[in-house]
């Protein structure tokens, strides 16, 4: 790509200022927009959003630019499909064979940058889950899966763990069971991610659709 991820986000981030500033000419409500992403884009509008609410960049290499500042949010965040953690999606990648091909650790300016680029992994935890003790040895090859999914842990959680104000919109998350490109649980994970958080989150699973 000519341009790399940090860049995309940031253009996205003025693309959303820019709606909201324009879309009353057009008989719009710019209290009444969404922001939707599939696949790579859901992880770009994502961390978009992240960048919005204050969350630190990695430098690009081909914006020159200042960083967009604008705190407004779109009034929904709807992903489809969307790869939220580019490490473990890399390394899923890898599994199949395609990571050699794939643009997204060119993108992302290598592998050192993938956790600031991923809206997985920069999201506050703002509330603290309970987790219940799993019998039997741990770290099993088939406890990633199932952690990401939420299925190790309780889905209430006690008291906040952070005071710090954090904005990120109310979100929709949507994946397909038989999508071998993208995981389900990539959504699944990120949604847990966004519940930590204190942010409104909908996970919808679909079981025969794909990418």
């Amino acid at each position: 790509p000519t341009a790399d991820a940090v860049q995309m986000w940031d253009e996205i981030s003025r693309c959303i200022s820019f709606t909201m500033d324009n879309i009353g000419d057009y008989g719009g409500d710019a209290q009444r927009i969404s922001l939707v992403g599939h696949s790579a884009g859901a992880q770009l509008c994502a961390r978009a959003l992240l960048q919005r609410s204050g969350v630190k960049n990695v430098q690009s290499r081909t914006n020159t630019r200042k960083w967009h500042d604008d705190v407004r949010m779109p009034s929904k965040f709807v992903g489809l499909a969307g790869v939220y953690d580019v490490g473990y999606h890399y390394s899923y990648e890898d599994s199949r064979g395609v990571a050699i091909v794939s643009t997204m650790g060119r993108a992302m300016n290598g592998p050192e940058n993938f956790d600031v680029c991923s809206p997985a992994r920069l999201m506050p935890k703002r509330i603290s889950s309970i987790v219940a003790s799993p019998p039997g040895p741990i770290d099993l090859e088939g406890d990633k899966i199932a952690q990401m999914a939420g299925f190790s842990r309780r889905a209430n959680g006690d008291a906040a763990t952070s005071t710090e104000t954090f904005h990120f919109p109310p979100t929709i998350l949507m994946a397909g069971c038989a999508d071998v490109t993208v995981p389900w649980y990539e959504s699944a994970d990120f949604h847990w991610k966004l519940q930590d958080a204190a942010v409104p989150s909908r996970l919808l699973l679909y079981l025969k659709e794909g990418h």
